[in-house]
This record gives C-alpha cells, structure tokens and sequence, in this order.
C-alpha cells in the first residue's frame, strides 16, 4: 500500500532535510511532495517530489495544497510540519494499523520534544484552545477530541469530506477547528499509541501570540453556537486575555503584549491569513 506524505517547508533548508532523511529508510512505500512555501532554496531531493506553492500560504492551506496533488493516489495521507523527524519503526508501525484496521479518521502519533519528553498523546478542546493529555499509557491507542497538527495521518477520504483545513487561521488552531468538526461529524480520532516522533519545534514567540488570540476568536466565530459565542466573549475577555497579558507584562514579554492586543483588534477588522 501506498501512502501520502506532505512535508511543509518554510525557512532553514537543514531542518526540512533531518525531516527528509528520517523518512528516508520508508520512501518507498510513500508518495511524497514537499510544499515549498516561498523559500528560494534548492533541495537535495528529486525535483518532481518539490511543489513551490503561490507564495506563503500558511500551515494549512500549504498541506491543503500538497494534499490536493496527491489525494487521489492514496487512501491516507500524512501531513507534517518540517521540524518533525521520524524513527525508524514510525511508517512501518503506522502501515501495520492501516493493514490491521485499526486507524480511525484523523490520526497522531505520540509526540516527543527533542530533550525525549512526550508532550502529546492525545488531548481535548476547552474554551482556552486545546490541552495535551500526558497519559503515560504509551503502546494503547486512545481515542481523542484533539489532533495535533505537527504530524496528522488522515483518511483522505475523511479530510476530503471536511473540506480539508480552513486556511483563514494561517497558522495555529487549524488542527483544534479540524478536530473539532471532525468530531462533530461523527468521525473517529486517534492517537497511535505505539507511533512516535519527535517534534523540535521552536516557536517564534512574538508571531506565535498573535495567532494564537486572534484565531481564538476565529475558531469561536466559526464553530460555536450563538450562546456559546456569548460565552466564548465573556471568556476571552475577562480570562484569556487579561491572564496572558499579565502574564507578559510581569515576565517583561512586551513584544507577547503588544502581539495579543493587535490580534485581538485584527479579528474585529475582520483580518484572516497572514498577519
């Protein structure tokens, strides 16, 4: 069996390579395309496995793009942030779940940081965004309400129906919106509880919180009730955000500050995607 794999690549070409190579002993049983979002770089690749998308799209629409080019050749596909690297036992495990039907809709991995602590095995969706369980049952699967999106094994027929990643987030809470409607149609989601990757991820602070406030907003105006939009409102405005920028001001994070203050007005300019 075939599988899909999309890498995202933005920024340091080493870091996409590490990526690379960790898939290296698998390649063969993969269809692989790297979405190159606007880096002007070359790759120490094949050339027919690199797409250079229009420009910037972001996280999601960047793994909507390379999903789109590859969707009707798998029935699963694997998306994937660059910073991600896999161990050997990671496709060949995830192959055995496919062959032995026991992979649901939307699917992760145990995630573990690069000091080897696991940092995701599943999760659920609050008001204040999505909170990663740390259940220390590792080799069980568990079904979730949260998909972490910097390594997601989707059924292509089930990210098809979803109608994919709503790229208005850009970045950030893309995963909670689509584990949040997948759950609301019925699908299962699973974390692989014998898969596991490392995730190096190093977020760029300043940006990062001006994502994570204004797609908050965005995720409560896309999914929510009218009522729970009010409650959302309430939430937001006199926990989430005075918290954090307390939070911010007493670390002396000013630039964290001023990032949540400009997300929060952009989401009532109506400003989706990029900043």
């Amino acid at each position: 069996m075939i599988i899909g794999a999309v890498i995202v690549h933005y920024g340091d070409l080493s870091v996409t390579n590490q990526c690379l190579i960790s898939l290296s002993k698998s390649i063969d049983n993969i269809e692989l395309v790297i979405i190159n979002c606007g880096s002007n770089c070359r790759y120490n690749w094949p050339d027919n496995q690199v797409i250079y998308s229009p420009g910037n799209l972001g996280y999601g629409g960047a793994c909507n793009y390379g999903f789109n080019k590859i969707k009707d050749k798998c029935d699963f596909v694997i998306m994937m942030n660059n910073d991600v690297t896999f161990f050997n036992t990671t496709i060949p495990q995830i192959m055995q779940h496919i062959q032995n039907k026991t992979i649901g809709d939307l699917n992760c991995p145990v995630v573990m940081n690069s000091q080897n602590q696991i940092t995701y095995d599943g999760g659920r969706i609050t008001l204040s965004g999505a909170k990663h369980y740390h259940r220390g049952g590792y080799f069980k699967d568990f079904k979730t309400d949260f998909i972490y999106g910097c390594c997601i094994i989707v059924r292509t027929s089930a990210f098809k129906k979803l109608g994919c990643y709503r790229e208005e987030y850009f970045m950030y809470w893309e995963d909670v919106d689509l584990s949040f409607r997948a759950k609301a149609a019925g699908m299962s989601l699973k974390c692989l509880g014998d898969v596991f990757i490392r995730h190096n991820d190093k977020p760029q602070y300043g940006v990062m919180r001006y994502y994570h406030t204004r797609n908050a907003l965005l995720f409560a105006k896309f999914n929510y009730s009218p009522m729970m939009k009010i409650v959302h409102r309430i939430y937001f405005f006199s926990f989430f955000l005075p918290v954090r920028v307390v939070f911010f001001l007493i670390k002396k994070k000013f630039k964290a500050v001023k990032y949540c203050i400009i997300g929060t007005k952009d989401f009532f300019n109506g400003k989706v995607g990029m900043k």
